[in-house]
């Protein structure tokens, strides 16, 4: 079984958020059906990028909250 890896996301009009999955294929489905019912969080596919090839992103994203 594959090693699932932290992916991180974007939402239409703001936001971002991350999944756990074994392939951006796989993360994108996770996160399209965790907010299927949701009316203001809808993640953008093109969006999804590899955490641990992308530190300098998460950082960045993770800053916004101090």
């Amino acid at each position: 079984m594959s090693e699932r890896k932290q992916y991180i996301f974007s939402f239409e009009g703001g936001g971002w958020n991350s999944v756990y999955a074994t392939s951006e294929e796989a993360a994108i489905k996770a996160a399209m059906d965790e907010y299927k019912d949701s009316t203001s969080l809808n993640p953008i596919p093109s969006s999804f990028l590899l955490k641990e090839d992308n530190e300098d992103v998460y950082d960045n994203l993770l800053s916004l909250f101090y």
